[in-house]
């Protein structure tokens, strides 16, 4: 089989002419999709400013300010197009989008889906830029420093940066600790069955309300939670900033100063024991989960 060289350089010549003859044309449109690149960024920004300065919410700021620049920048798409080929018309391109939808929706499912719950958690304005969060799914806890549309980024408190894909955030669950001003605190303190439980609860209320940090409104409270076995347990509740440094801070000096007032007045903290006796059969007497003792026998080793 013979190549007719002639017809395929003619051919060949054709279209460099035709490219030639629309090389403006495709200049310009260029220059068409590079001004509404820039104008995507400088609006889009603009946007963000204004409904953040509206709302207050940085969420929907970033949600308008993402989709009007994604707007313009499809705009922009199309005015390029329509210039550099006179016969592209928007329907052409929304029936190639549909024939190849199904192969790229399996291509690119993953980013689609973060996407999309990226958009959600932004709409729904479900935490915010600062705020405190734990993913129990992924055992983690930290500080949200930025929601983007594919994942969120947060700060470990041991300054460790953390990118979770936000699909995992919008089908797990999501402990938000700063969603409110203030957060309650406990600790449990044991007391022996000797001493006064009034007095005790009187002298941990003193303790607690001196501590810098702890709120007046609600006021700290202390209950009696449980008669153990070794000793009374003293549930102690108060309320700080709902920040974590606040929490630690405030629940260590808590603590310590529970425990420096006790001493003071003579009021003992037990610990758990257990009492061995031996006589002519070893018996030991073990506390039980009901609050009754149980008793072991054995014979004695030199008998």
């Amino acid at each position: 089989m013979e190549f007719d060289l002639t017809t395929i350089w003619a051919q060949v010549e054709a279209t460099l002419v035709g490219f030639v003859n629309r090389l403006p044309a495709y200049i310009f449109a260029l220059l068409v999709l590079a001004l509404f690149f820039f104008l995507a960024g400088r609006i889009s920004l603009w946007i963000k400013s204004f409904v953040s300065h509206r709302s207050r919410s940085e969420n929907a700021a970033t949600v308008t300010a993402l989709i009007t620049r994604w707007g313009f920048i499809v705009l922009g798409v199309l005015v390029a197009l329509s210039i550099a080929l006179p016969s592209f018309e928007a329907a052409d391109l929304i029936q190639v989008l549909g024939i190849s939808s199904v192969a790229i929706g399996f291509a690119f499912r993953d980013i689609f889906e973060n996407f999309l719950a990226g958009l959600i958690i932004l709409v729904t304005d479900a935490f915010q830029i600062g705020d405190q969060i734990i993913v129990e799914s992924e055992n983690l806890e930290g500080t949200v420093t930025g929601i983007e549309t594919r994942a969120t980024t947060t700060v470990t408190y041991d300054d460790r940066q953390v990118i979770i894909p936000n699909a995992t955030l919008f089908t797990n669950a999501v402990t938000i600790n700063t969603a409110t001003e203030k957060r309650r605190s406990e600790q449990v303190v044991g007391i022996s069955y000797d001493s006064d439980i009034d007095t005790a609860c009187d002298l941990i209320e003193e303790a607690v309300v001196q501590i810098d940090g702890v709120l007046t409104d609600p006021a700290p409270d202390v209950l009696v939670d449980d008669l153990a076995a070794s000793s009374v347990n003293l549930r102690v509740r108060w309320w700080t900033d709902a920040r974590r440094s606040n929490v630690i801070t405030t629940r260590s000096a808590v603590t310590r100063r529970i425990k420096y007032l006790l001493n003071e007045h003579g009021i003992d903290i037990p610990f758990p024991s257990r009492t061995l006796y031996i006589n002519d059969d070893v018996q030991v007497m073990m506390p039980s989960g009901n609050g009754s003792r149980s008793r072991e026998h054995g014979r004695h080793p030199n008998r």
